[in-house]
């Protein structure tokens, strides 16, 4: 299993004990789009803004994936 599969593993459960911590779906964001799932990614990005808008990092990695994926007016 490789770090980023462990760590999607890992992050799953953090989100599960404390599901209204923004940090906690960011780094589980990322997770999934090391995983190449854009996907929940996304969704996990946007999940961490919902709780916390000043979360810069979500910010940043949500822009990233839609860069990647060239939907730039989004960006």
């Amino acid at each position: 299993m490789s770090d980023y599969a462990e760590a999607l593993k890992e992050f799953k459960k953090v989100v599960e004990i404390r599901p209204n911590n923004s940090e906690a779906h960011c780094l589980l964001g990322e997770s999934y789009r090391m995983n190449n799932d854009e996907v929940n990614a996304l969704k996990e990005f946007k999940k961490a803004i919902q709780l916390n808008r000043d979360n810069c990092l979500a910010h940043a990695y949500l822009a990233e994936c839609y860069r990647k994926n060239h939907n730039y007016s989004a960006a």
